[in-house]
């Protein structure tokens, strides 16, 4: 089942952060799932955006 949920900026750098006290192999996986769904986004809103690499 996927959801879709909205976060501000600043509630998607908190999870960031949470995800980093997290063991690597535990996170990798839900930040690169993050990552593909913001940049599929800036794709569709705006092609340049997309480009430019998102935060960690």
């Amino acid at each position: 089942m996927d959801y879709t949920i909205k976060l501000t900026a600043e509630q998607l750098n908190i999870v960031g952060i949470g995800l980093g006290e997290l063991p690597f192999k535990v996170a990798q996986p839900v930040m690169a799932a993050i990552n593909g769904q913001i940049a599929s986004q800036l794709t569709e809103s705006d092609p340049k955006a997309a480009q430019a690499k998102p935060k960690k």
